[in-house]
């Protein structure tokens, strides 16, 4: 053994690959994320025949404001602005309730499809 070799511990030779493997995944981590900007296009879908730009952005001011929360994919409203189907059929996303009463029925006017 040479001199200048330091004896490490077990205890210190784990928190040692911890903290190796800690900064590594950071690492890696930070070259594969994409952060996106507010305004850019996330993409284009269509259904229904209808066709949605769906864009990165805020739901809320306070969101803009917090350094920690990034853009994010911001869906329509429909409850404020509606949008119908050709056959008259209301959408709704995911994110917003359809009508309480939905049983699945087909062509029912009263309930709203899912985007």
């Amino acid at each position: 053994m040479n001199c200048n070799e330091e004896i490490i511990s077990g205890e210190k030779r784990v928190k040692m690959l911890h903290e190796y493997f800690d900064d590594y995944l950071r690492e890696e981590m930070n070259k594969s994320r994409v952060v996106h900007e507010e305004g850019e296009l996330y993409k284009v879908v269509t259904v229904f025949g209808k066709t949605f730009e769906l864009w990165y952005g805020y739901y809320e001011d306070y969101e803009r404001e917090n350094p920690t929360v990034e853009p994010m994919p911001i869906y329509p409203n429909f409850r404020k602005e509606p949008l119908y189907t050709d056959e008259g059929t209301p959408f709704v996303t995911m994110m917003q309730d359809a009508c309480p009463y939905y049983k699945g029925e087909k062509n029912c006017r009263l309930h709203l499809r899912r985007m």
